[in-house]
């Protein structure tokens, strides 16, 4: 089996706090996590100010600087660094700082024109796919594109997501789909919203070929359900890699 790439999404759980980002960082990095990655967005352009989701976003911005030093800080531990923009402003953003890849999230996915865009910038880009239901949506959703991504994420866009809906057997319906419609330089992944690291492990099991979940630092930070402390994240790590070695 092919080397699994896990992703450790610290998103926003930095709340806006640049010194617990970087604390958020070198966990991430002690854990195992091969790419760092967090969500980039202008409240201002994504949300109106009566939107619950405006002051969470709006606190959580951090300015050009602080994406370069945060983006350093990755690098340094031999680390890939990796965002999702929310909005267009975030892209150009990114784009500018020299990131060597880009994640769309699934919100984002079906936005056809935002997508293209993201793809034209000729950087890795990586698709969550949460919101397709069946292998049809799927193929359907990648052949509106004008050109297909590098990665594909399999997830269910429910945070956290019950076991019982996670529906892990359609990482393999899905690989099986991208190998029978020829997208041969697309890779599937797994992005995980199900509590613990059951679920990670099986998707590994299973044909994901990256593995993305989120970490935090306390049990009040604004992803905590889906997290996993630095300790969970690493023995997470580990039985991956045992995977690999089983398969």
């Amino acid at each position: 089996m092919s080397h699994i790439i896990v992703i450790s999404e610290i998103g926003i759980n930095h709340g806006g706090d640049i010194n617990k980002a970087h604390a958020l960082i070198e966990i991430a990095a002690e854990a195992g996590a091969e790419i760092i990655k967090f969500q980039t967005v202008n409240a201002d352009e994504v949300y109106k100010k009566d939107d619950k989701y405006y002051s969470i976003f709006k606190q959580a911005e951090f300015n050009r600087k602080q994406w370069v030093e945060l983006k350093r800080h990755v690098e340094s531990l031999k680390k890939g660094f990796l965002s999702t923009p929310g909005d267009l402003k975030s892209l150009e953003l990114l784009v500018d700082i020299g990131v060597s890849a880009i994640k769309v999230a699934s919100d984002s996915a079906d936005n056809i024109r935002f997508v293209n865009t993201v793809l034209k910038c000729g950087k890795w880009t990586i698709i969550s796919m949460g919101h397709m239901k069946t292998v049809e949506e799927m193929i359907t959703l990648f052949n509106s594109y004008e050109t297909y991504p590098q990665t594909v994420m399999y997830c269910v866009s429910k945070y956290p997501t019950p076991p019982s809906e996670a529906n892990l057997s359609n990482i393999m319906d899905w690989k099986i789909a991208i190998e029978g419609e020829n997208f041969k330089r697309t890779t599937i992944g797994y992005s995980d919203h199900v509590p613990g690291i059951v679920s990670a492990i099986t998707a590994s099991a299973l044909g994901a070929e990256f593995i993305e979940k989120h970490i935090k630092l306390t049990d009040h930070d604004i992803d905590a359900p889906v997290s996993l402390f630095g300790y969970e994240f690493k023995v997470m790590v580990d039985q991956i890699r045992i995977v690999e070695k089983l398969l």
